[in-house]
């Protein structure tokens, strides 16, 4: 399969209007996460869950840090999801990949030193205010399977995403927070299909 683009053009649920993505705009201002359910419209989230699963993979594995596959085929564009983003967060993509999480599979979170994370504010002032990142699900999964994104600080557990299928979740990461996938169990009747984004 050649690693061509595909241009993937998705059609809005008609209860997202203009007026509600302001509202959600505002909301996300004031609380720094909000998550949209039912996003896309039934033929455009069956259309690209159809292109995401016939996809070429790649496993990507570093030993005491993370555990996936990458979706490797064509590389999908969203052109109106990455709109919506940046109409809701003003900020633009950074990075973003398509990963699918099978049994055994997670991400650990990462530790950092003092002189690390004063190196990381110095670089980036807009660390204080926390990073962005944006989870578009494709499939429901059980919280008693594992598989969802955990966001923790100091004091523990901040949020937990339990995937949904046709979901948006938008979430600000503070510099003294990290995330992680929780394993996913042999119990898992359904992989987590993921697109991350981090925007900047």
């Amino acid at each position: 399969m050649t690693r061509e683009t595909a241009m993937i053009m998705l059609i809005r649920n008609p209860a997202y209007t203009d007026t509600v993505i302001a509202e959600i705009k505002k909301r996300f201002a004031a609380e720094r996460s909000v998550q949209l359910q039912s996003l896309l419209s039934a033929e455009s989230y069956e259309s690209l869950t159809k292109i995401i699963l016939t996809q070429e993979t790649k496993e990507w594995r570093v030993p005491d840090e993370a555990w996936f596959q990458r979706i490797t085929g064509k590389k999908a564009l969203l052109p109106e999801l990455i709109q919506l983003l940046q109409q809701i967060t003003g900020r633009k993509i950074k990075t973003q990949e398509w990963r699918l999480f099978l049994p055994h599979h997670y991400t650990l979170r990462k530790d950092h030193d003092e002189n690390e994370k004063k190196k990381d504010e110095k670089q980036n002032q807009q660390m204080k205010k926390g990073k962005i990142f944006a989870l578009l699900d494709l499939a429901s999964l059980d919280e008693s399977w594992g598989g969802y994104t955990s966001v923790v600080g100091d004091a523990g557990e901040v949020i937990r995403i339990i995937p949904q299928a046709n979901t948006l979740s938008i979430i600000t990461i503070a510099h003294d927070q990290d995330h992680f996938v929780k394993y996913v169990n042999c119990t898992a009747a359904s992989p987590r299909v993921l697109w991350i984004a981090e925007l900047g």
